[in-house]
């Protein structure tokens, strides 16, 4: 599954720096993905392993899903994105 938090463009470059502000909690589930948006919106992008079974199949199961979000500048503020009640990133 991919993660994505999309954000306004903050450099000349266009680019996010997902390695110095964002931080898996999970790296066994996720990874960071290298999109990182465009000239209009930069992206923080990751991909999660979930149950497939969920998905595909006749399987009774589901999946949740879930963010927290709370305002702030630098480290003060922040997003976390769950799976199953986990934070992953």
């Amino acid at each position: 599954m991919d993660s994505q938090a999309q954000w306004a463009p903050f450099n000349a470059y266009y680019t996010y720096d997902n390695a110095t502000y964002t931080t898996i909690y999970n790296s066994t589930a996720t990874a960071l993905n290298a999109y990182k948006g465009s000239v209009y919106q930069q992206a923080s992008s990751a991909i999660s392993t979930t149950n497939q079974n969920c998905y595909e199949g006749d399987s009774a199961c589901y999946s949740t899903y879930g963010f927290e979000y709370k305002p702030g500048y630098d480290s003060d503020g922040g997003l976390r994105l769950f799976i199953h009640a986990v934070s992953y990133l």
